[in-house]
């Protein structure tokens, strides 16, 4: 079973820390989150609080990263309530 808080932490940090990694979750979050290994009702509970799933190459690089700023700080928020 994945720990849930520790990985949610993880994906957080790596989204600050590391580019490559950023731009993927801006791309496809739901998939990145998916491939962390966590259940699906935490990718959709990361999803809901960061009101982001895709973001995608279509919206100006600033919008793109404040959807990914939202991704890292909804999957702490999430972290916290387990």
């Amino acid at each position: 079973m994945t720990d849930i808080p520790s990985t949610l932490a993880a994906i957080a940090e790596r989204i600050e820390s590391d580019e490559d990694f950023a731009m993927r979750v801006g791309e496809d979050a739901r998939a990145v989150l998916e491939a962390e290994g966590l259940p699906d009702e935490v990718v959709a509970a990361v999803l809901a609080e960061a009101e982001a799933e895709v973001v995608g190459f279509a919206l100006p690089a600033e919008d793109a990263q404040v959807a990914v700023t939202r991704v890292a700080t909804a999957s702490r928020v999430v972290a916290q309530r387990y």
